[in-house]
């Protein structure tokens, strides 16, 4: 089994998960992609920037990391998404592992300068989403039964002015005692992103907030639970043991969310390209893609919620060393691609 662990974990080096595009009061905007942004640079964008990753990306595992407040050197954005309190936000991931189980959090954190780092901003959560007992799943399954995406509600009380919305998966498939090899063992895998948001409206509420890293610790309850998974036949202890589970962090801010008052907000920029330019910046993208997508689809096929076949997951994990060799071997074949498009693009 310890084989197989890591086999596993091999192959989900390459199923790794981030936002493909994020909808905000009506308007939606191109994330940060970490997988060509940072080689087409200057970009224009409303999530902070950070380091390229290659053709994944990478989680954060270690709670004390500067970069779990927003990735790896986060920058302070060129744009900001306005929205009015109370208004919606949807999050549009790429394909997401289903056996990643663990859950989908959003915090906000008001930030008054451009110089304030990130790891200095107080964070309060406005969403979560553990295991719900009546669907029988856990937060990244149901995104993934809904087009890889989850929403949320802006409070409607708090106080204008610039915000940095923090969401995430965490997945702690490290946890499964089917899944732990001596070196993995317990490994949990956070996806944040972090998007500024110039958020308008009548409220006056300043929620008490925490600080990333800071606010998960090593041994919190809602990062050591082990997601129940099989490889026999007997699944029915899974949905009762998974309904224990608390997702970490601070309570969810206990505001209001009402309805947003005024019309939709109109954005000046929304760091989408011109039809052509966004027609070339897609078609990269897909090609980046295309690796991961194959290997999450197949793990996705052989891991039915709570049971997996030991011989399919080996073959997973030999197929994600596959991935990983093709996915390198993209990025140098689109080297020039991308150089065009930088040229083409003009740094927008």
């Amino acid at each position: 089994m310890a084989i197989l662990s890591v086999l596993l974990f091999a192959g989900a080096a390459v199923a790794h998960t981030g936002i493909r595009h994020i909808l905000i009061d009506g308007n939606i905007y191109h994330p940060y992609d970490s997988r060509i942004d940072p080689l087409i640079r200057p970009v224009r964008r409303i999530e902070w920037s950070h380091d390229a990753m290659g053709a994944t990306f990478n989680p954060i595992t270690n709670f004390s990391d500067p970069s779990l407040a927003c990735r790896e050197n986060g920058k302070y954005p060129a744009l900001k998404a306005p929205a009015r309190a109370g208004a919606e936000v949807a999050t549009y991931w790429t394909p997401i592992t289903r056996m990643h189980n663990g859950p989908a959090l959003a915090y906000l954190g008001r930030i008054d300068s451009p110089e304030t780092k990130p790891q200095d901003v107080k964070f309060f959560k406005i969403y979560e989403y553990g295991f719900n007992k009546e669907k029988d799943r856990w937060a990244n399954e149901d995104a993934s039964d809904h087009y890889d995406s989850f929403s949320f509600k802006l409070p409607s009380d708090i106080k204008a002015g610039t915000y940095i919305l923090r969401t995430e998966l965490i997945a702690m498939h490290g946890n499964m005692k089917e899944l732990k090899s001596n070196g993995l063992r317990g490994q949990i895998q956070i996806y944040p992103h972090c998007f500024n948001l110039e958020i308008t409206g009548s409220g006056t509420a300043t929620p008490e907030g925490v600080n990333f890293p800071g606010a998960y610790k090593v041994d919190d309850a809602g990062l050591t639970f082990p997601p129940f998974a099989t490889y026999g036949n007997d699944t029915s202890p899974g949905n009762e043991h998974n309904s224990k589970y608390v997702p970490p962090g601070p309570p969810k801010y206990n505001g209001k969310y009402d309805a947003p008052v005024g019309p939709l907000p109109v954005p000046t920029e929304t760091g989408i390209y011109s039809p052509e330019l966004e027609t070339t910046y897609q078609d990269l993208i897909r090609k980046i893609e295309r690796p991961a997508l194959k290997l999450a689809t197949y793990i996705n096929t052989v891991w039915p919620h709570y049971h997996a076949d030991a011989d399919q997951m080996k073959a997973y994990g030999k197929m994600g060393a596959v991935a990983g060799k093709e996915g390198k071997e993209v990025m140098a074949g689109l080297k020039a691609d991308i150089a065009a498009f930088k040229e083409a693009a003009g740094g927008k």
